[in-house]
């Protein structure tokens, strides 16, 4: 299969998931549980993950499917994750908070790995009627629901030293990004959004860039990091080392995803000593 016709089956894919999330969501029964790490899950988050096992596994034979809904071990999700040479990696429901407070900021994430990276990257966003997707080396788009064809990304590329760059924030997840971020940079201005969909505003040019102080899980960032880097942009950890896979561990450090190199570095270079002097 080649790699366009894969991207055109692993969208659809994400957009029927996307859809029975709409569906729990309308019918007004969510199926509210606590997870064991305190997050919540609802019976959204399972239908999409019923959807995504099953047609993934279909269509790459002997790939495995590792998905936060899985229900597997820690021990057994990593193993995959350091040991598969090609596996999928799943967040069916990405932003549960989200979802449940009604902001419909959230999103299904899909990304295909090989060696420890992802080579291809689908972002749905079921409220919105969008899909951003991502290849690697061939770029990133977005589509939408009721428009023929797709729309190339290309990031906004504002410097470090940008008058009035734009950052979003974590709706939810917020550790005090934005007090050290106008320390830096006065100008700044800045929008919560929720889930992937943050990198994926940076990756179509509606924002500069994101912080995330705390930790995220492998699933969270694999699709959309795919998509922002493909369209130009750079994700990279405080240390200014870019994201890895192969850790060992199914967290990822915090970071900065910005659409410009030079400010992502800048904006690493003051997180990683802690607060930001003024540029």
């Amino acid at each position: 299969m080649s790699r366009k016709d894969l991207m055109e089956r692993v969208v659809a894919i994400a957009a029927a998931a996307g859809r029975a999330i709409v569906q729990v969501q309308n019918g007004g029964v969510l199926g509210v549980e606590t997870k064991g790490d305190a997050s919540p899950v609802t019976l959204a988050d399972k239908a999409a993950h019923v959807i995504l096992e099953r047609e993934l596994a279909q269509l790459l034979s002997g790939v495995p499917v590792l998905s936060e809904e899985s229900g597997q071990t820690e021990r057994e999700m990593l193993a995959v994750a350091m040991q598969a040479p090609r596996y999928w990696l799943v967040d069916p429901l990405d932003g549960t908070k989200d979802f449940l407070s009604g902001s419909g900021e959230y999103a299904v994430n899909v990304a295909l790995m090989e060696d420890g990276k992802p080579v291809l990257g689908v972002v749905a966003a079921p409220v919105a009627k969008k899909v951003y997707a991502a290849s690697l080396g061939e770029g990133a788009w977005l589509s939408a629901e009721g428009i023929a064809g797709a729309s190339r990304l290309r990031v906004r590329s504002r410097g470090a030293g940008a008058v009035g760059p734009v950052f979003l924030i974590s709706r939810n997840h917020a550790k005090d990004e934005a007090a050290t971020v106008r320390d830096a940079w006065p100008a700044a201005s800045f929008r919560a959004v929720g889930s992937s969909l943050k990198y994926c505003a940076v990756a179509s040019a509606e924002a500069d860039a994101h912080v995330r102080r705390g930790e995220t899980s492998l699933w969270d960032i694999a699709a959309p990091q795919l998509v922002l880097e493909e369209a130009g942009g750079v994700i990279l950890r405080f240390d200014g080392a870019p994201l890895a896979y192969r850790t060992g561990s199914l967290r990822n450090p915090g970071f900065v995803a910005a659409g410009d190199v030079a400010l992502a570095r800048e904006v690493a270079t003051r997180f990683s000593r802690g607060a930001g002097s003024r540029p």
